[in-house]
């Protein structure tokens, strides 16, 4: 009895196999693709829009950015970043973070502006960064819980490490609600 109840669960798991091996008519089509597997469309505040293909070209940057979401938990706003166009270009890619929900003391843990710099007719902070000097961080606040920074760098030369940051800030400045 006991081998029967065995090959009576083997022939009906065959039969329900079997069942479901059958032909389809047809002509195989692919699934249209809207957009590339992984990749994320901004939900809120999009960074990517405060530089255009133009501005992008004009810096020395690829036109289309990547988009990172942000995660409020870790103190990071939504970030576009816009690598150079040239691969061999001696400055590291510039990034574009916007928040409408967190304070840009937290995000910078209270730290003051190591100077106060005029873009675009707005007052822009330059921080320190704890990575050292071959990273510079631009920022502007826009309320008690929204700001803007740009961040760029260059690794090879730290002295240069603000200058596409701030070729940025005005064409930025330029997109932000007065």
């Amino acid at each position: 009895m006991r081998n029967g109840g065995i090959c009576g669960a083997l022939l009906a798991a065959a039969a329900l196999l079997t069942s479901c091996a059958g032909t389809v008519t047809g002509t195989a089509q692919p699934v249209p693709v809207t957009e590339a597997p992984g990749s994320t469309q901004p939900q809120g505040p999009d960074p990517c829009a405060l530089l255009t293909p133009a501005d992008a070209n004009k810096l020395g940057l690829a036109p289309e950015p990547e988009f990172t979401e942000g995660n409020k938990d870790q103190l990071v706003p939504p970030f576009c970043q816009w690598k150079p166009a040239d691969p061999d270009a001696a400055f590291d890619p510039l990034g574009v973070g916007l928040s409408e929900d967190l304070a840009i003391e937290e995000y910078f843990a209270s730290k003051a502006p190591a100077e106060v710099l005029e873009f675009g007719g707005l007052r822009w902070g330059r921080y320190e960064s704890t990575f050292g000097p071959s990273i510079c961080n631009l920022a502007v606040k826009l309320d008690d819980f929204a700001f803007v920074v740009i961040t760029g760098g260059n690794s090879g030369t730290p002295e240069q490490a603000c200058e596409l940051p701030k070729a940025a800030a005005p064409l930025v400045a330029s997109r932000l609600p007065r």
